[in-house]
């Protein structure tokens, strides 16, 4: 038998956390290969790109492994949440 959650509140969003290895191992090697090919482009790279890019793995980070992972088999809205994040 599992242990009901709390009530979520305005900090759950950022301290409920569950380690997720394969999205984590997923999110390292996206990172790598991004950096690998980084470095074999001839011209500048906007780093307005980069910066996109990174804050997308860590949305995706926070998906997988956050708040939503926490509580989405617990409330159907932030499952759904989930879903349509990732």
């Amino acid at each position: 038998m599992t242990a009901a959650l709390d009530r979520p509140g305005a900090t759950t969003l950022l301290t409920a956390w569950t380690l997720q290895p394969v999205a984590v191992g997923v999110i390292v090697v996206l990172a790598l290969l991004y950096v690998r090919n980084l470095r074999r482009v001839s011209r500048p790279w906007p780093r307005g790109r980069t910066a996109t890019f990174a804050a997308g793995l860590v949305l995706m980070l926070w998906t997988s492994c956050g708040f939503p992972q926490v509580y989405g088999s617990s409330l159907y809205w932030v499952w759904t949440t989930q879903t349509l994040t990732l």
